[in-house]
């Protein structure tokens, strides 16, 4: 049962603190960490989703500071968990331009899990790719010097879903 809110009845001050307060509870429930609240949301979902989910390797929120990836599986893999509202993910970094030299590198991550929400933030997708994968779809992105995804049919038709809102 979803619980609603008339925020059409709050004045804009106690909006704001709604919204403050919503935050505060989140943190102390452990949804959300930081500043970071759609990517938190989207860790916190996929953990959750992996973990309550059969035939899905169990996972755990990477040790904070962890740079590439963001949950660890049982089976000892690495997961980047990316989410998005649109039609593309949040960067890569550290990974050789285009122009530089593409021999063999360490890989960053084993799978990127891609958390697609909709235009009102509700969970919309869960799909995920292997590092290969990624590999073969990413797409650089010269002023930042990093790399993303596009979040195409294309790259969701090669990728394992496992969640989607119908």
């Amino acid at each position: 049962m979803r619980m609603s809110i008339n925020f059409q009845q709050l004045s804009e001050k106690e909006l704001i603190e709604a919204y403050g307060d919503l935050l505060k509870e989140l943190k102390s429930r452990k949804i959300i960490k930081g500043k970071n609240v759609i990517g938190d949301l989207a860790e916190w979902m996929v953990i959750n989703h992996y973990n309550s989910t059969s035939g899905l390797p169990t996972l755990s929120a990477a040790p904070p500071g962890t740079i590439d990836f963001d949950a660890i599986g049982k089976n000892g893999k690495r997961y980047s968990i990316k989410a998005t509202s649109g039609q593309v993910t949040g960067s890569f970094f550290g990974l050789p331009a285009p122009s530089e030299p593409q021999t063999q590198f360490n890989p960053k991550f084993d799978y990127v899990i891609i958390v697609k929400f909709d235009t009102d933030y509700r969970l919309e997708k869960i799909a995920e790719i292997s590092w290969e994968q990624f590999l073969a779809l990413r797409k650089w992105l010269p002023r930042q010097n990093a790399y993303n995804l596009n979040v195409s049919q294309k790259l969701l038709a090669q990728a394992k879903i496992v969640f989607s809102h119908s």
